[in-house]
């Protein structure tokens, strides 16, 4: 379990999106929020699957860490040979939570599949599947190919960020959430793209 940036990057991740009008109620698993706490962690999760690569190959890493889809699929990307775990108390309490709305009784819900943003789908009588969340392999490529671009792109194809802004807001609200976070985030994505054209 690790926090890159502490509380005053976790702040920096409602804030600065807050000025631009945008609200988010998950700042550490969707959205710009999410990205950016992801981009931040990433560089961390590479540097404990390299320490454990020599000393002990077979080991579990047991991540805890939001946003826990980002990092298992990045470290799936950049430590294909890493085992990793990630683990949620969410299912369990969303479970709890929705048996309690509905008035089942918990032992007759099966747990079918949790998602992206830690909710879960359930119920014997009403499976609805599992969502893909382009934002994810989007973020996951900035880091991986160390292009800004990506970042903006992950943004622009998170629903709640779209729903909420302009595609130029979108892409000026990235470019201070980077000026924010600064030197947590790797070199090569503190770079300024090019801003699309209007058309």
């Amino acid at each position: 379990m690790i926090a890159v940036g502490g509380h005053w990057a976790t702040s920096t991740d409602f804030d600065v999106p807050a000025t631009v009008g945008l609200r988010q109620t998950i700042g550490d698993t969707l959205g710009v929020g999410g990205i950016f706490r992801a981009l931040r962690t990433f560089p961390v999760l590479e540097a404990l699957a390299a320490d454990m690569a020599r000393p002990c190959p077979d080991a579990w890493l047991l991540n805890y860490t939001n946003p826990m889809p980002m990092n298992i699929q990045y470290l799936a990307t950049v430590a294909p040979r890493l085992k990793v775990a990630g683990l949620c108390h969410s299912v369990h309490w969303t479970v709890r939570g929705l048996c309690e709305i509905v008035v089942v009784p918990q032992k007759e819900v099966d747990v079918l599949s949790a998602g992206v943003n830690h909710q879960a789908w359930i119920l014997r009588w009403q499976h609805r599947g599992h969502v893909l969340y382009p934002a994810l392999d989007a973020a996951i490529a900035a880091a991986v190919d160390g292009d800004p671009a990506h970042i903006r792109h992950a943004a622009m194809t998170d629903p709640s960020t779209t729903s909420q802004l302009a595609v130029d807001r979108i892409w000026q609200l990235c470019d201070e959430m980077v000026a924010a976070h600064g030197d947590a985030l790797p070199g090569p994505l503190r770079r300024t793209p090019l801003a699309p054209r209007a058309r």
